[in-house]
């Protein structure tokens, strides 16, 4: 990781702070609304979570910012909020994931389409890992077929990447504005 200077690091902060609770609404809004759809929650948490994700990568710009996005959203999530620990691995190794991905690719976040395929690639592994990890702990309402869980992952990164597009539009008027560097 690239080192961060203390602006940024609040500004993450922030970020991930808007990130819990756009989530944390989000899913219990779909709970409430379908209990029983598979997969509505990662959707509807991929797609809005991507959305703040987004203006955070866009202003922040280095490899990195997403796993510790990931890093401490899944900590709050599957050790504070729901107390769901398997929330924590499949949101720091999706952050992880995207990090990764961007480095191969060119190295930061200075392209906007850098930053939605980050997106729907944090969105889609972070989606898989949790699926997976239900099955592996023996979860009641688990899906065991994996062309299924596949095809969830799928949609939930197009979800994701959606978000992003919306998020660094978002950005792009933030900049304008002068609300942000």
């Amino acid at each position: 990781m690239e080192y961060f200077d203390r602006r940024e690091l609040v500004f993450i902060g922030m970020i991930c702070v808007m990130t819990i609770v756009v989530v944390w609404v989000v899913n219990m809004t779909a709970a409430a609304i379908a209990p029983g759809a598979p997969g509505l929650k990662s959707m509807t948490a991929g797609f809005f979570g991507s959305i703040v994700i987004a203006i955070g990568l866009a202003k922040v710009k280095k490899v990195g910012t997403l796993s510790l996005i990931g890093i401490t959203t899944g900590l709050f999530h599957g050790f504070i909020s729901p107390a769901v620990p398997i929330l924590f691995p499949s949101s720091a190794i999706g952050g992880i994931f995207g990090d990764i991905i961007t480095k191969l690719l060119r190295g930061d976040y200075s392209s906007r389409k850098l930053i939605i395929l980050a997106c729907a690639n944090k969105v889609f592994a972070g989606t898989l890992i949790i699926f997976i990890l239900m099955i592996l702990f023996g979860f009641p309402r688990a899906i065991m077929n994996p062309f299924v869980i596949l095809a969830i992952s799928a949609v939930c990164s197009i979800l994701g990447a959606a978000g992003g597009y919306i998020g660094t539009s978002i950005s792009g008027e933030l900049k304008k504005a002068g609300v942000i560097q």
